[in-house]
């Protein structure tokens, strides 16, 4: 009789959970399109600052598992204006992955070179050292300025042991930036003004695995598909939700990474 009820317990439990799964739908506006499950609703425009705190505008994104920062970093002829076509020579690009433990996992390097590097240029490959490498939180800034005179230097990577340590680093860094990217800075990255630094995901579509640029829609793996279904991990568990590929608005959900994406 024990065993007969922890049976059926268990098989309600399955049809509960399966139950609870097709719960989950996206719903549409107004006020706007969320994703509804029970009574949890996930708004399409606070799924990015609920995952990892961004805001549009703010000029930051903290990296989470499976995310990237992909590096393009551009080279010039020497006493050539780091700009536009004249004495443009190539680029070299390089990505970083940040796995669930600390640290970032150096990726495939490409080489797009048409002359030998100038002398004196950094490689790319340098730029994030073995000491950069190790921190357990990081956060990109898309454009800082560095240096008491004030030169726009670009990107920064700053890294520290905790998120909030990270905060404490960051509030620091706006505040004086001299004062945590000095030379040789074990925590802080300053890229040069003409490499390019875009934050990245990992996703899935049908099984095969994808990179977009951060905070892509829905719609750019859907492409013209008749069904989609996207599987998200949400409050620790994966859900599955259809997705209407008729519906242009609904597609525009910001993907995020670990996504897995199911289309036909």
């Amino acid at each position: 009789m024990i065993r007969h009820l922890l049976l059926i317990t268990a098989v309600a439990a399955f049809w509960m959970g399966c139950s609870a799964n097709r719960s989950w739908r996206v719903r549409p506006g107004p006020p706007e399109y969320a994703l509804t499950g029970g009574k949890l609703s996930l708004p399409y425009s606070q799924m990015l600052e609920r995952f990892n705190g961004f805001q549009t505008g703010a000029g930051w994104v903290d990296l989470r598992p499976s995310m990237r920062i992909q590096i393009e970093n551009a080279y010039y002829e020497p006493g050539k204006p780091k700009r536009g076509l004249d004495g443009f020579i190539g680029t070299e690009r390089l990505w970083f992955r940040k796995p669930a433990v600390a640290g970032l996992v150096e990726g495939a390097f490409e080489d797009k070179m048409l002359a030998p590097r100038p002398p004196g240029e950094a490689p790319t490959s340098t730029l994030v050292s073995a000491a950069n490498r190790t921190h357990a939180a990081y956060r990109l800034f898309f454009s800082i300025r560095v240096n008491r005179r004030g030169a726009t230097r670009g990107a920064v990577l700053l890294g520290a042991p905790s998120q909030r340590e990270l905060e404490a680093r960051a509030a620091a860094l706006l505040a004086d930036p001299d004062s945590v990217c000095g030379e040789g800075s074990s925590e802080c990255v300053v890229f040069p003004e003409v490499c390019t630094v875009s934050p990245e995901i990992e996703v899935a579509v049908n099984g095969q695995p994808k990179v977009y640029t951060w905070a892509t829609p829905l719609s750019a793996a859907a492409g013209k598909a008749r069904s989609v279904k996207l599987t998200r991990m949400i409050e620790g568990k994966a859900r599955t939700i259809p997705v209407d590929p008729a519906d242009v608005n609904a597609l525009r959900m910001p993907m995020l990474p670990g996504d897995a994406v199911l289309v036909d």
